[in-house]
């Protein structure tokens, strides 16, 4: 379990490391996002796809392809990140930027030290670099338009030139035509055609506003599909502010999609190890709850546990912020299923009645947790031992089964003495090491 901890602390490390190949657009450093950040909606923008595309009776392995999203990039952790545009003309940089992230991806595999797990891990990462089955194209295709988008809300272009042009043909229009399911493909074609014709009409700039304002608007359902990931931008611009009764600095504060994406990331590797233990878990639910569940605090609702606990009536108040903000989210998207979807897998997550509602909870305590030792590095008393027990602890014997649970707390119980000896302090060089 200890190396499991382990490979989460480097997992955080996405939250400080920059898509520096944007320099090469022109972007000043703070208009860069960081790895978590880009994961996140690249990951929530493959969920939504290939939940509408199933919705609709397409052959998509949904888990396959947010599993493979999860971690399309983790390979330029330690550098690696080239710029499309200039990858495309010189081929020799690039082919020098795979093996930088070739061995990225075998020091994290190794990093698990668990033979099933880096397995797994090693096939998550190799489908989608083969670019082989429909999934991992989809992830490709996220991706791609992801940046798009980013670049448009974040850099807003003065203008779009026929070298645009030439790029989003040859870089992205490329993609859905070497899908080998026709319907997938044929979706993928009009999603990708309708975000880029409403990028380059700067259309989505203003998408948060004219759309939460009037959620119900008549759309066409791609277009009502293109507005949610225009306005699920902001996650990677707002900060967890929550953290400001901790006395965190504003530049300390992780922002809400980089939470989300470790949570994701955590609830990936854990459950698939439980599940490969013969213990009957959901695993894209949890995911699909990791990613979603604070995405209700993007427009208020942020407080710190302890205040919550403090304060019922404020805690209750938050509560209906955040439901009223999910339900615009569902309702922008345009698609009964997807409205759903989200809706359900937050309801859920607030409950924690069933086992993956409850490990989304463990996990997300720990995540903060973990975070908090990264960034502030604070000296450990009986009081953290007290919020442990209180607030992470008292859940795992809500859990349905006494393997689960054993599981989980044996996770707990290294996951903190790692954080109280320090350890995870050092750098990954030193991981490799034990």
């Amino acid at each position: 379990m200890k190396n499991l901890a382990r490979f989460f602390s480097i997992v955080e490390m996405t939250k400080q490391v920059p898509r520096y190949g944007w320099t090469t657009v022109g972007f000043a450093n703070e208009e860069i996002d960081t790895l978590a950040e880009h994961h996140f909606m690249v990951t929530m923008m493959t969920l939504l796809l290939a939940t509408d595309m199933e919705s609709r009776g397409m052959k998509i392995d949904v888990r396959k392809s947010i599993t493979m999203s999860l971690g399309h990039d983790l390979s330029e952790l330690f550098g690696g990140d080239v710029a499309t545009p200039l990858g495309m003309v010189n081929p020799e940089i690039k082919r020098l930027s795979r093996i930088i992230e070739a061995h990225t991806t075998n020091y994290l595999g190794d990093m698990l030290k668990n033979p099933a797990l880096k397995e797994d891990f090693q096939s998550w990462c190799d489908e989608e670099r083969e670019q082989k089955t429909d999934e991992a194209k989809l992830v490709k295709l996220a991706d791609r338009l992801e940046a798009e988008l980013y670049k448009e809300t974040r850099y807003r272009p003065v203008r779009y030139t026929e070298r645009n042009k030439k790029y989003v043909e040859k870089a992205i229009l490329s993609i859905p035509p070497a899908m080998k399911d026709k319907d997938i493909q044929k979706y993928c074609s009009d999603f990708a055609h309708c975000l880029l014709e409403a990028v380059q009409k700067k259309e989505l700039r203003n998408a948060p506003r004219e759309r939460l304002t009037d959620p119900t608007k008549k759309v066409p359902q791609m277009r009502g599909l293109a507005d949610l990931c225009a306005i699920l931008q902001i996650s990677k611009e707002m900060p967890r502010y929550g953290w400001g009764f901790a006395r965190f600095s504003l530049k300390e504060m992780d922002k809400i999609s980089e939470h989300n994406y470790v949570l994701a990331v955590m609830s990936l590797l854990v459950t698939s190890e439980i599940e490969r233990l013969g213990i009957k878990v959901d695993v894209r639910r949890t995911i699909e709850m990791s990613l979603i569940h604070d995405l209700s605090k993007l427009f208020g609702g942020d407080l710190s546990a302890p205040w919550a606990q403090a304060n019922p009536d404020i805690r209750a108040a938050a509560n209906e912020i955040k439901k009223t903000a999910i339900s615009l989210l569902a309702t922008i998207s345009g698609n009964p299923k997807l409205q759903s979807m989200i809706e359900e897998r937050y309801l859920e997550a607030s409950e924690n009645k069933t086992d993956e509602a409850i490990l989304v909870r463990i996990l997300g305590q720990l995540e903060d947790y973990l975070y908090r030792e990264i960034v502030r590095r604070p000296k450990y008393t009986e009081k953290d031992t007290e919020y442990i027990k209180k607030n992470i602890s008292s859940f795992v014997e809500k859990l349905s089964d006494a393997k689960l649970q054993q599981f989980v707390q044996k996770l707990i119980d290294d996951l903190v003495e790692l954080i109280h000896s320090e350890e995870l302090r050092h750098s990954p060089l030193y991981f490799q090491e034990k």
